[in-house]
Protein backbone atom coordinates (compact mmCIF):
# COMPACT_ATOMS: atom_id res chain seq x y z
CA UNK A 1 0.00 0.00 0.00
CA UNK A 2 1.76 3.14 -1.18
CA UNK A 3 -0.84 5.90 -1.41
CA UNK A 4 -0.91 6.93 2.24
CA UNK A 5 1.51 9.78 1.72
CA UNK A 6 -0.77 11.37 -0.87
CA UNK A 7 -4.00 11.38 1.11
CA UNK A 8 -5.14 14.25 3.26
CA UNK A 9 -6.56 12.39 6.23
CA UNK A 10 -8.14 15.51 7.70
CA UNK A 11 -10.19 16.16 4.57
CA UNK A 12 -11.43 12.56 4.77
CA UNK A 13 -12.41 12.92 8.42
CA UNK A 14 -9.83 10.33 9.51
CA UNK A 15 -7.41 10.14 12.38
CA UNK A 16 -4.59 8.53 10.49
CA UNK A 17 -3.14 6.84 13.60
CA UNK A 18 -6.41 4.94 14.11
CA UNK A 19 -6.75 3.48 10.62
CA UNK A 20 -4.27 0.70 9.78
CA UNK A 21 -3.13 0.72 6.18
CA UNK A 22 -2.54 4.42 5.60
CA UNK A 23 1.22 4.01 5.97
CA UNK A 24 3.68 3.50 3.14
CA UNK A 25 4.69 -0.13 2.75
CA UNK A 26 1.79 -1.81 4.57
CA UNK A 27 0.68 -5.05 2.94
CA UNK A 28 -2.74 -5.17 1.27
CA UNK A 29 -4.09 -8.44 -0.09
CA UNK A 30 -2.83 -12.02 -0.11
CA UNK A 31 0.92 -12.51 0.28
CA UNK A 32 2.61 -15.81 1.19
CA UNK A 33 6.38 -16.10 1.45
CA UNK A 34 8.06 -19.49 2.03
CA UNK A 35 4.81 -20.98 3.32
CA UNK A 36 4.12 -18.15 5.79
CA UNK A 37 1.01 -16.05 5.15
CA UNK A 38 2.03 -12.44 5.72
CA UNK A 39 -1.30 -10.93 4.66
CA UNK A 40 -4.71 -12.61 4.10
CA UNK A 41 -6.80 -12.41 0.90
CA UNK A 42 -9.13 -9.64 2.06
CA UNK A 43 -10.28 -9.02 -1.53
CA UNK A 44 -11.57 -11.63 -3.95
CA UNK A 45 -8.63 -11.13 -6.30
CA UNK A 46 -6.61 -13.44 -8.49
CA UNK A 47 -3.17 -14.49 -7.31
CA UNK A 48 -0.09 -16.15 -8.73
CA UNK A 49 0.55 -19.18 -6.54
CA UNK A 50 3.52 -21.57 -6.32
CA UNK A 51 2.76 -24.84 -4.54
CA UNK A 52 5.17 -27.18 -2.78
CA UNK A 53 5.27 -29.54 -5.77
CA UNK A 54 6.80 -26.80 -7.93
CA UNK A 55 3.67 -26.01 -9.92
CA UNK A 56 2.30 -22.53 -10.65
CA UNK A 57 -1.38 -21.58 -10.50
CA UNK A 58 -3.53 -18.51 -11.08
CA UNK A 59 -6.67 -18.51 -8.96
CA UNK A 60 -9.12 -16.05 -7.43
CA UNK A 61 -8.78 -16.56 -3.66
CA UNK A 62 -10.78 -15.18 -0.74
CA UNK A 63 -11.29 -15.68 2.99
CA UNK A 64 -13.40 -18.74 3.75
CA UNK A 65 -13.41 -18.89 7.55
CA UNK A 66 -11.42 -17.81 10.59
CA UNK A 67 -10.41 -19.47 13.85
CA UNK A 68 -10.62 -17.05 16.76
CA UNK A 69 -8.39 -17.49 19.79
CA UNK A 70 -7.33 -21.02 18.72
CA UNK A 71 -10.86 -22.15 19.60
CA UNK A 72 -13.78 -20.71 17.69
CA UNK A 73 -14.27 -21.44 14.00
CA UNK A 74 -16.42 -18.80 12.33
CA UNK A 75 -17.69 -18.44 8.76
CA UNK A 76 -19.11 -15.26 7.26
CA UNK A 77 -22.52 -15.25 5.54
CA UNK A 78 -22.54 -11.90 3.76
CA UNK A 79 -19.93 -9.55 2.31
CA UNK A 80 -20.23 -5.76 2.76
CA UNK A 81 -23.99 -6.14 3.26
CA UNK A 82 -26.66 -4.82 5.61
CA UNK A 83 -26.71 -6.71 8.91
CA UNK A 84 -29.72 -8.77 9.96
CA UNK A 85 -31.26 -12.22 10.31
CA UNK A 86 -28.47 -13.27 12.64
CA UNK A 87 -25.97 -13.35 9.79
CA UNK A 88 -22.22 -12.82 10.22
CA UNK A 89 -21.08 -10.04 7.88
CA UNK A 90 -17.52 -9.57 6.61
CA UNK A 91 -16.52 -6.00 5.81
CA UNK A 92 -13.46 -4.90 3.86
CA UNK A 93 -12.57 -1.39 2.76
CA UNK A 94 -14.80 -1.63 -0.32
CA UNK A 95 -17.69 -1.06 2.07
CA UNK A 96 -16.50 2.40 3.11
CA UNK A 97 -14.88 3.90 6.17
CA UNK A 98 -17.14 2.42 8.88
CA UNK A 99 -19.53 -0.50 9.27
CA UNK A 100 -22.41 1.57 10.63
CA UNK A 101 -24.10 1.26 14.04
CA UNK A 102 -26.22 -1.71 15.10
CA UNK A 103 -26.84 -2.42 18.82
CA UNK A 104 -27.47 -6.11 18.12
CA UNK A 105 -24.00 -6.68 16.63
CA UNK A 106 -20.36 -6.54 17.73
CA UNK A 107 -17.55 -5.73 15.31
CA UNK A 108 -14.30 -7.70 15.50
CA UNK A 109 -11.57 -5.67 13.82
CA UNK A 110 -8.87 -8.07 12.56
CA UNK A 111 -5.44 -6.92 11.39
CA UNK A 112 -2.17 -8.81 11.15
CA UNK A 113 -3.53 -12.09 12.47
CA UNK A 114 -4.84 -10.52 15.70
CA UNK A 115 -8.02 -8.94 17.04
CA UNK A 116 -7.20 -5.24 16.99
CA UNK A 117 -10.50 -3.99 18.45
CA UNK A 118 -13.79 -5.34 19.78
CA UNK A 119 -16.53 -2.77 19.18
CA UNK A 120 -20.00 -3.49 20.66
CA UNK A 121 -22.77 -1.82 18.70
CA UNK A 122 -20.74 -1.70 15.48
CA UNK A 123 -19.70 1.44 13.63
CA UNK A 124 -16.02 0.41 13.74
CA UNK A 125 -13.45 1.92 11.39
CA UNK A 126 -12.68 -0.55 8.59
CA UNK A 127 -8.93 -1.20 8.28
CA UNK A 128 -7.44 -1.04 4.81
CA UNK A 129 -5.01 -3.83 5.61
CA UNK A 130 -7.46 -6.09 7.42
CA UNK A 131 -11.15 -6.80 7.71
CA UNK A 132 -14.06 -6.81 10.15
CA UNK A 133 -16.32 -9.66 11.18
CA UNK A 134 -19.59 -8.25 12.45
CA UNK A 135 -21.10 -10.89 14.74
CA UNK A 136 -24.70 -10.95 16.07
CA UNK A 137 -24.74 -10.71 19.85
CA UNK A 138 -27.34 -13.45 20.22
CA UNK A 139 -25.89 -16.32 18.19
CA UNK A 140 -22.29 -15.25 18.88
CA UNK A 141 -22.70 -14.48 22.57
CA UNK A 142 -20.50 -17.27 23.91
CA UNK A 143 -17.80 -16.53 21.34
CA UNK A 144 -17.79 -12.79 22.00
CA UNK A 145 -17.63 -13.22 25.78
CA UNK A 146 -14.51 -15.37 25.51
CA UNK A 147 -12.53 -13.07 23.18
CA UNK A 148 -10.12 -10.27 24.03
CA UNK A 149 -8.11 -7.69 22.11
CA UNK A 150 -4.85 -9.26 20.98
CA UNK A 151 -6.24 -12.79 20.60
CA UNK A 152 -4.80 -14.63 17.57
CA UNK A 153 -6.87 -15.08 14.43
CA UNK A 154 -6.13 -17.86 11.97
CA UNK A 155 -7.46 -17.10 8.50
CA UNK A 156 -8.42 -19.93 6.14
CA UNK A 157 -8.96 -19.27 2.44
CA UNK A 158 -10.62 -21.16 -0.41
CA UNK A 159 -7.52 -22.13 -2.40
CA UNK A 160 -8.31 -25.75 -3.41
CA UNK A 161 -6.43 -28.23 -1.24
CA UNK A 162 -6.07 -30.74 -4.06
CA UNK A 163 -3.80 -28.28 -5.88
CA UNK A 164 -1.19 -28.60 -3.13
CA UNK A 165 0.37 -26.68 -0.25
CA UNK A 166 0.91 -22.98 -0.95
CA UNK A 167 4.56 -21.94 -0.70
CA UNK A 168 4.48 -18.55 -2.42
CA UNK A 169 1.54 -16.38 -3.43
CA UNK A 170 0.88 -12.79 -4.35
CA UNK A 171 -2.53 -11.39 -5.25
CA UNK A 172 -2.98 -8.52 -7.64
CA UNK A 173 -5.28 -8.75 -10.63
CA UNK A 174 -7.38 -8.56 -12.50
CA UNK A 175 -7.23 -12.05 -13.95
CA UNK A 176 -6.89 -11.73 -17.70
CA UNK A 177 -7.37 -15.28 -19.00
CA UNK A 178 -8.96 -18.40 -17.52
CA UNK A 179 -8.89 -21.74 -19.33
CA UNK A 180 -7.74 -20.09 -22.54
CA UNK A 181 -10.54 -17.49 -22.66
CA UNK A 182 -10.61 -13.78 -21.68
CA UNK A 183 -11.71 -13.45 -18.05
CA UNK A 184 -12.06 -9.82 -16.97
CA UNK A 185 -14.49 -9.33 -14.09
CA UNK A 186 -13.62 -6.17 -12.17
CA UNK A 187 -16.61 -6.21 -9.84
CA UNK A 188 -16.16 -9.91 -8.94
CA UNK A 189 -12.52 -9.27 -8.00
CA UNK A 190 -13.58 -6.44 -5.71
CA UNK A 191 -12.16 -3.66 -7.83
CA UNK A 192 -15.56 -2.09 -8.38
CA UNK A 193 -15.90 1.49 -9.60
CA UNK A 194 -13.12 2.66 -7.29
CA UNK A 195 -9.89 1.02 -6.23
CA UNK A 196 -10.37 0.06 -2.59
CA UNK A 197 -6.66 -0.51 -2.05
CA UNK A 198 -6.26 3.23 -2.43
CA UNK A 199 -9.35 4.32 -0.51
CA UNK A 200 -12.99 3.60 -1.26
CA UNK A 201 -14.01 7.23 -1.63
CA UNK A 202 -11.09 8.59 -3.64
CA UNK A 203 -9.26 8.08 -6.92
CA UNK A 204 -12.02 6.79 -9.19
CA UNK A 205 -11.07 3.69 -11.12
CA UNK A 206 -11.40 3.55 -14.88
CA UNK A 207 -8.42 1.24 -15.30
CA UNK A 208 -10.27 -1.04 -17.70
CA UNK A 209 -10.54 1.75 -20.26
CA UNK A 210 -7.23 3.63 -20.25
CA UNK A 211 -3.83 2.73 -21.65
CA UNK A 212 -0.98 2.35 -19.19
CA UNK A 213 2.19 0.42 -18.52
CA UNK A 214 1.32 -3.15 -17.52
CA UNK A 215 3.04 -6.15 -15.93
CA UNK A 216 1.65 -9.65 -16.38
CA UNK A 217 2.25 -13.38 -16.05
CA UNK A 218 0.96 -16.14 -18.34
CA UNK A 219 0.81 -19.88 -17.74
CA UNK A 220 0.91 -22.22 -20.74
CA UNK A 221 1.08 -25.86 -19.76
CA UNK A 222 4.16 -26.21 -17.55
CA UNK A 223 5.68 -22.96 -18.82
CA UNK A 224 5.59 -19.57 -17.08
CA UNK A 225 5.91 -16.35 -19.08
CA UNK A 226 6.53 -12.97 -17.45
CA UNK A 227 6.16 -9.72 -19.32
CA UNK A 228 5.85 -5.98 -19.11
CA UNK A 229 4.29 -3.45 -21.46
CA UNK A 230 5.96 -0.06 -21.56
CA UNK A 231 3.51 2.80 -21.43
CA UNK A 232 3.90 6.53 -20.93
CA UNK A 233 0.35 7.78 -21.43
CA UNK A 234 -0.04 8.41 -17.67
CA UNK A 235 3.54 9.45 -16.98
CA UNK A 236 6.69 10.91 -18.40
CA UNK A 237 8.32 10.06 -21.71
CA UNK A 238 7.74 10.17 -25.43
CA UNK A 239 4.25 8.95 -26.27
CA UNK A 240 5.49 7.62 -29.60
CA UNK A 241 7.48 4.93 -27.74
CA UNK A 242 4.40 3.21 -26.31
CA UNK A 243 1.21 4.51 -24.77
CA UNK A 244 0.63 1.16 -23.09
CA UNK A 245 -2.36 -1.19 -23.16
CA UNK A 246 -5.82 -1.39 -21.69
CA UNK A 247 -6.62 -4.51 -19.67
CA UNK A 248 -8.81 -5.70 -22.54
CA UNK A 249 -5.92 -5.39 -24.99
CA UNK A 250 -3.61 -7.19 -22.57
CA UNK A 251 -6.10 -10.04 -22.14
CA UNK A 252 -6.41 -10.41 -25.92
CA UNK A 253 -2.62 -10.37 -26.23
CA UNK A 254 -2.38 -13.23 -23.72
CA UNK A 255 -5.06 -15.23 -25.56
CA UNK A 256 -3.27 -14.69 -28.88
CA UNK A 257 -0.08 -16.05 -27.30
CA UNK A 258 -1.91 -19.21 -26.25
CA UNK A 259 -2.10 -18.57 -22.50
CA UNK A 260 -4.11 -21.06 -20.46
CA UNK A 261 -4.20 -18.64 -17.52
CA UNK A 262 -3.01 -15.04 -17.24
CA UNK A 263 -2.89 -12.40 -14.53
CA UNK A 264 -2.11 -8.68 -14.47
CA UNK A 265 0.27 -7.37 -11.84
CA UNK A 266 0.42 -3.74 -10.80
CA UNK A 267 0.95 -1.32 -13.67
CA UNK A 268 1.87 2.29 -14.31
CA UNK A 269 4.82 3.43 -12.22
CA UNK A 270 4.92 0.04 -10.46
CA UNK A 271 5.51 -1.88 -13.69
CA UNK A 272 9.02 -3.10 -14.39
CA UNK A 273 10.88 -6.23 -15.46
CA UNK A 274 14.60 -6.83 -14.89
CA UNK A 275 16.74 -9.77 -16.05
CA UNK A 276 20.32 -10.90 -15.56
CA UNK A 277 21.80 -11.58 -19.02
CA UNK A 278 25.19 -13.25 -18.73
CA UNK A 279 27.12 -10.76 -16.55
CA UNK A 280 24.82 -7.83 -17.24
CA UNK A 281 21.60 -6.73 -15.49
CA UNK A 282 19.03 -5.13 -17.78
CA UNK A 283 15.70 -3.38 -17.34
CA UNK A 284 13.69 -4.58 -20.32
CA UNK A 285 10.78 -2.14 -20.24
CA UNK A 286 10.76 1.66 -20.22
CA UNK A 287 9.89 2.57 -16.59
CA UNK A 288 7.43 5.39 -16.10
CA UNK A 289 6.46 7.53 -13.13
CA UNK A 290 3.35 9.59 -12.55
CA UNK A 291 2.73 12.82 -14.41
CA UNK A 292 4.76 14.69 -11.77
CA UNK A 293 7.70 12.26 -11.80
CA UNK A 294 10.51 12.94 -14.29
CA UNK A 295 12.05 10.04 -16.20
CA UNK A 296 14.91 8.62 -14.16
CA UNK A 297 13.18 9.35 -10.84
CA UNK A 298 10.58 6.59 -10.91
CA UNK A 299 9.25 4.93 -7.78
CA UNK A 300 10.91 2.05 -5.98
CA UNK A 301 9.26 -1.36 -6.35
CA UNK A 302 8.97 -2.98 -2.92
CA UNK A 303 6.98 -6.14 -3.77
CA UNK A 304 8.10 -8.34 -6.61
CA UNK A 305 8.66 -11.90 -7.83
CA UNK A 306 12.15 -13.37 -8.20
CA UNK A 307 12.79 -16.33 -10.53
CA UNK A 308 15.99 -18.36 -10.64
CA UNK A 309 17.18 -21.06 -13.02
CA UNK A 310 17.09 -24.52 -11.45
Amino acid sequence: FDYGNYLDANDLGLRIAEVPGLLFGDLVGWLVCDGVELSPPIFNRAALVATADGRMHIRKVFIQEVVLGHRWKLRWDRLNAVRGDGRVVLYNSLSGLQTGPDPSYTDLVIVGGRILQIVPGGNALIPLTGFILSVPNGQGGEILESLAVGDPVEVHNDFPRHLGTVRQAMACGPQLVRDGQPDLHFAFEDFGDKDSTMLPLSLTRAAETFEAARSFVMLQGEQVFLGAVSGVSLGSGDGSQSRGMTFGELAQFAVDWGADQALAFDGGGSSSIVVRWENDVRTLNVPTGGSDVPQGAERFINTYWLFFSA
